[in-house]
């Protein structure tokens, strides 16, 4: 019986087993790489594929377990980016934005600026490391949730191509953020000028 049959929306995947779901899930994260390729030899690209999956069967099973990511914690909205969530990036960049604008209003003009903004950042980074892998989890599962109307074969090629990584989002996004952050910056600091 074909999961896509037996899975037909969303209430029923919650009740499915991780062995018919693997296969999905393990085409989200690896998108259209060959699988041969991954196993010859790549072990970074094996190492992540082995945690999402160990991660997304753990969330499945309801456990929900904490995680921290260090490659969102580190890259934050590059890394929503480079895993194929673009809205998510955004709006993580513009949270960003607002933040860094909040702590010039409220610290303007007492010379503790600098140090309110790396403790920010410090925050704004631990939040994406903590919320990557759950992010990660809902984008690639409402993915699934799309796709299982279809049949099998269809669903995991529709997987492949909506799932992996996408270097070029991330490479637009840090090209955009070089280029547009002096224009943000005035307007933040105009802003700032204005209202406080």
């Amino acid at each position: 019986m074909e999961l896509a049959a037996a899975i037909p929306n969303r209430f029923e995947i919650n009740s499915a087993s991780w062995e018919e779901l693997e296969p999905y899930y393990d085409a989200l994260v690896i998108g259209r790489m060959d699988p041969a390729y991954m196993d010859a030899g790549h072990q970074k690209r094996m190492s992540a594929r082995q945690r999402y999956l160990h991660y997304f069967r753990l969330t499945h099973s309801a456990n929900r377990p904490l995680s921290f990511n260090w490659c969102g914690f580190l890259f934050s909205y590059l890394w929503l980016a480079y895993r194929k969530m673009p809205g998510l990036a955004c709006l993580f960049l513009l949270f960003w934005y607002i933040s860094e604008a909040f702590v010039l209003a409220v610290t303007k003009g007492t010379g503790i600026s600098q140090y309110c903004y790396w403790l920010v950042l410090l925050a704004y980074c631990c939040l994406a490391g903590v919320l990557a892998d759950p992010l990660y989890f809902r984008a690639c599962r409402s993915r699934m949730e799309n796709a299982l109307t279809l049949p099998h074969d269809q669903a995991i090629s529709a997987l492949k191509n909506r799932g992996g990584t996408s270097k070029g989002s991330m490479w637009i996004l840090l090209i955009a953020t070089i280029l547009f952050k002096p224009v943000v910056d005035t307007l933040i600091h105009s802003a700032v000028k204005i209202l406080f």
